[in-house]
């Protein structure tokens, strides 16, 4: 259910951001979770970094449910599929649908139940 950074969990209850970063286990999410544990002024961030196996940002019910379930403040959306310089090359199939529109459209939402405290 992704990484959550926090000072031995104390920190989550008056954290007032909830940053979602997907693709938050690739090579940039990496470099982003580096430069936090070394940030003071990230004390107030809660980041959550989702890789595929937190669900499929495609399909827009799975992309729903990790808003609802993780309600962020803020998303930095990294989510690729990568596999090297000719992975992309020798896949058969390309990706479709583009996992983007799901998760703007979640990021974009004023629904009040998909932001707010953590539950």
């Amino acid at each position: 259910m992704g990484q959550t950074f926090s000072d031995e969990g104390q920190f989550e209850a008056i954290c007032t951001k909830r940053i979602l970063v997907t693709g938050g286990t690739g090579l940039v999410g990496k470099g982003i979770q580096a430069a936090i544990k070394k940030d003071p002024l990230a004390a107030d961030e809660s980041y959550i970094f989702l890789s595929s196996r937190d669900g499929d940002l495609r399909d827009k019910e799975a992309t729903r449910a990790i808003f609802r379930r993780h309600r962020p403040t803020h998303v930095i959306h990294l989510a690729a599929l990568v596999g090297g310089l000719f992975a992309n090359q020798r896949r058969k199939v390309t990706p479709n649908p583009n996992p983007n529109p799901n998760v703007q459209r979640e990021a974009r939402s004023g629904e009040d139940d998909l932001r707010g405290p953590e539950p």
